[in-house]
């Protein structure tokens, strides 16, 4: 139980938390082995993926996986090039960012304590410091603000836990398949999101 309370409060360290709750803790890195065993066929159980260690800063989270015939990615290929230039746009590179997905597999029905304690796991194995997460989608809502919330609720706002700096924006994918006229309207709206995300990681918001 030491070992444990141990490795609990320096994962907090690493993520910025300096104050704690009396009543309810942030519940981050656990052992992955004992909590994420009703996951029995997760890769991270398994042992085909690690949580790595990355010295980024910028993390791009996309709701869940996009399985192909080929090749589970983190996005399609019509996504990834769209991705690719909203990044261009805020002058970023693919290369500059870590990406990943909120949840962990492509099943319908996940386990989303598992997926949030691995994905908190991946967060506090990047190096301290603040750090900053581009969401997108609103099911990603749920691995920080304890609930979905409709993307138009909470995109262009920064929210804040610790040294995480959090903002949601639109998905990819819903701007590829919008009409012509609600694309025009989901490209401003995403535009006005990664603009203020472009200021607080230059240091202005």
């Amino acid at each position: 139980m030491k070992n444990y309370l141990e490795k609990h409060l320096y994962n907090l360290k690493l993520l910025g938390v300096d104050f704690i709750p009396f009543n309810k803790p942030p519940e981050l890195k656990k052992e992955l082995t004992n909590d994420l065993s009703p996951c029995a066929n997760c890769d991270y159980i398994t042992g085909k993926k690690q949580i790595p260690h990355c010295d980024k800063k910028i993390i791009i989270l996309s709701e869940s996986p996009h399985e192909s015939d080929v090749v589970v990615t983190c996005f399609s290929n019509d996504e990834t090039e769209l991705l690719k230039k909203m990044l261009e746009a805020i002058n970023l590179k693919m290369e500059d960012v870590y990406i990943t997905t909120a949840f962990k597999c492509c099943d319908k029905n996940p386990d989303i304590q598992n997926c949030k304690n691995i994905l908190m796991s991946e967060l506090s194995s990047f190096s301290s410091g603040s750090k900053y997460i581009l969401c997108f989608g609103g099911l990603t809502s749920l691995f920080f603000l304890e609930k979905e919330t409709e993307i138009e609720e909470i995109r262009n706002k920064v929210f804040e836990f610790g040294a995480l700096r959090v903002v949601f924006t639109i998905k990819p994918d819903n701007i590829l398949k919008a009409s012509s006229v609600k694309q025009k309207e989901l490209k401003k709206m995403a535009w006005s999101d990664l603009k203020l995300f472009q200021k607080i990681i230059s240091g202005g918001g």
